[in-house]
């Protein structure tokens, strides 16, 4: 199973000394743990994750870790914690300009607001969590159309090379018939001469009979 797997790659990472990834293991229990409603282990693997993440002052992650913290609150029904988690999970997106990760801890606040009838912060995540995807969605185009751009130019270069060889290959065969022409011009050429030359020798050798 995934949990297994996860398990195992704790040992592995552990023993390797791989915190980053050691992070994620623990980050991807305390999901799996969640959905399964094993609320206390959830949470003590999220915080092991954090841990990791704050020790290594890796910001994108500790945003995700957080984002993660305040689903697991709003599970239990502690909307505050939920808040004050998504919120830090916000701020730490933000400071980093990490676009992936504001728009889901604006679309956790917005879910939080939502939940505690607050209309306005509810609107105001929401206007957050739309311009964020809108702003995504046109860096994924953008991203889409150079990676289109590279293999049109990638395709290009290929056709370009394969009419280069294809042209090398037609110069080869007409220098090979040129080559192949003459050879037999030649050989023509020298089989008429020799011919030419025996029936010259047998007239002569008539011509000397004759005399005789």
């Amino acid at each position: 199973s995934f949990r297994t797997y996860i398990k195992e790659a704790i040992k592995i990472n552990k023993k390797i000394g791989h915190q980053f990834w050691l992070g994620i293991n623990y980050a991807n229990l305390g999901y799996i743990n969640l959905i399964e409603d094993q609320y206390d282990s959830s949470f003590h693997y999220y915080r092991k994750a954090e841990a990791l993440f704050l020790e290594l002052n890796n910001t994108p992650k500790l945003a995700v870790t957080y984002t993660s913290i305040s689903a697991y609150y709003s599970e239990i029904s502690d909307e505050e914690m939920s808040l004050a988690y998504a919120s830090k999970a916000i701020e730490i997106a933000e400071k980093g300009h990490l676009k992936q990760y504001i728009f889901e801890a604006a679309q956790r606040l917005h879910t939080i607001y939502i939940s505690i009838r607050d209309s306005s912060n509810a609107y105001k995540y929401s206007l957050k969590e739309f311009q964020t995807k809108d702003s995504l969605n046109i860096e994924n185009s953008i991203t889409k159309l150079s990676k289109l751009e590279l293999l049109y130019e990638h395709e290009k270069l290929i056709q370009e090379e394969k009419n280069i060889r294809q042209k090398q290959v037609f110069f080869y065969i007409i220098i090979g018939t040129i080559l192949l022409f003459v050879l037999v011009l030649w050989i023509v050429v020298l089989f008429n001469r020799r011919r030419l030359e025996k029936i010259e020798r047998q007239k002569l050798e008539v011509e000397i009979d004759l005399k005789n």
